[in-house]
């Protein structure tokens, strides 16, 4: 993954509330330019943020995993959908991270990798026997209990 590594003259933190804003603008330096609560309307934030256009980062305090999430309302019709496909999302990282763990266990023991589909019941059962030690049988046997279950 990568990752943004450059830097600017100034640094802007938002902290968003139903009807403010938080802002705090800081130097590379850290030295603190602006600190002051804000009315939540754009026009407020775009008047503080005009003068540093070109040279800030804008940054807002309520990231979720990493991201910074979109500011969207979803209709309501399609709600039910938006928390179908959030389900969804959990469901499908917990298997990655099952797949993962069977990776990572598979190279610990310094075994070659296994370019098996864990999807076929053959394939977990064969994956399974690669591992001598009845503890570790186990333990990947448990990972692909949770994966197949979903």
């Amino acid at each position: 993954m990568n990752f943004y590594n450059n830097t600017h003259p100034y640094y802007c933190g938002i902290d968003l509330h139903a009807k403010s804003l938080y802002v705090c603008i800081i130097d590379q330096e850290g030295e603190i330019y602006l600190h002051k609560e804000i009315p939540a309307a754009p026009d407020r934030l775009q008047k503080i943020l005009d003068p540093y256009i070109g040279n800030i980062v804008v940054g807002v305090e309520c990231m979720h995993d990493g991201n910074f999430p979109l500011a969207y309302v979803y209709p309501r019709h399609m709600r039910a959908t938006r928390d179908l496909l959030r389900c969804r999302m959990k469901i499908v990282r917990h298997g990655a991270n099952l797949k993962a763990h069977v990776g990572n266990t598979t190279s610990q023991y310094n075994l070659p990798p296994n370019k098996v589909n864990l999807k076929n019941a053959n394939a977990r059962k064969q994956l399974k026997s690669t591992f001598p030690d009845p503890v570790v049988q186990h333990n990947i046997d448990l990972d692909l209990k949770f994966r197949s279950s979903k």
